[in-house]
């Protein structure tokens, strides 16, 4: 998305394409002894791809070296349609994953908003409700901790299922996994099959979900950047008279800093006052800048929850 946020263009995505955002991987890090779990970027996203690779990979192996034993022990013992029915279970599970995966992560931008929020909750009130659960109903905020632990309860359950699916095709291979007596093995082979399925749901569960709603992110984003041009900025673009300004009352001095359209001013007409002005997107990258620029932990909190708001 960055490569579309151009210091020399004046574009901006709609807000459905900007709440798309939301969903991609954050670079979650601890700014002036504060935990920002990051808004407006994408964060590694090569390593999205290459571990789909790694899935396709590990499943292929995996379910190669199961139909090798399934029709070996078929041969065996005659089984031919049981061993169809179960290669049938296993394939549908390896594409259940998927699903679920996406499932898992389909909350994911309400969850990037509800951790922002409780960042820049400047009230007391408000901000003990939001760490601990309800306290005043007739408060806006009302609960929202207790909601964010639901989407996030959701968003294990869902995962949970990917590694139950994990176990199930494991068991699978243990049933055809067999000696002559038709004992189960458990042996370099069966440890080497475990580690493949495991390791293709603990990658389904960290990377699947960002992956499809990068992909779909990016498609969305150069769409719209594609009219910008084509329309000779008169379409996607933000108005570069009208500032989006942050009001910052603090006593501290203030660094004033510009990072690209955005800046740090001091507003002459009130005491104790600055101003963030932004156009467009703020962007984390930008926001880090102006943060890191700042001389003390309480100068760099301030900016930094002045940004995200």
């Amino acid at each position: 998305m960055n490569s579309y946020l151009r210091p020399d263009e004046y574009f901006a995505p709609t807000s459905g394409v900007r709440n798309q955002w939301l969903h991609t991987p954050k670079n979650q890090k601890t700014i002036a002894g504060i935990s920002v779990y990051g808004l407006f970027e994408t964060y590694r996203f090569d390593r999205c791809i290459i571990a789909l690779v790694a899935i396709i990979v590990a499943e292929a192996i995996a379910f190669g070296i199961f139909y090798q034993e399934a029709m070996a022990k078929a041969s065996f013992d005659d089984t031919d349609g049981n061993v169809n029915n179960i290669i049938i279970i296993v394939v549908a599970a390896m594409i259940l994953d998927f699903i679920l995966a996406l499932l898992s992560h389909k909350d994911q931008d309400k969850i990037c908003l509800i951790n922002n929020l409780i960042i820049i909750e400047n009230d007391v009130t408000k901000r003990q409700s939001l760490q601990n659960g309800p306290i005043n109903p007739d408060k806006p905020l009302y609960g929202i901790k207790t909601h964010l632990s639901k989407l996030n309860k959701y968003k294990n359950i869902f995962r949970f299922c990917i590694y139950v699916l994990a176990a199930v095709k494991i068991a699978a291979f243990v049933g055809f996994h067999t000696d002559e007596n038709g004992q189960s093995l458990y042996d370099g082979l069966f440890w080497f099959v475990t580690a493949l399925y495991l390791t293709a749901a603990y990658l389904h569960v960290q990377f699947t979900g960002y992956l499809y709603y990068v992909w779909v992110f990016q498609r969305n984003v150069k769409k719209e950047h594609d009219k910008y041009i084509s329309s000779e900025t008169k379409l996607m673009s933000y108005d570069k008279t009208k500032p989006l300004p942050e009001t910052i009352e603090t006593t501290l001095e203030l660094n004033l800093v510009k990072q690209g359209h955005q800046e740090i001013i001091k507003d002459e007409t009130k005491p104790n006052t600055y101003r963030l002005i932004t156009f467009g997107i703020l962007t984390d990258i930008e926001l880090n800048y102006l943060v890191s620029r700042q001389d003390t932990a309480e100068q760099k909190g301030i900016v930094l929850r002045a940004g995200i708001k």
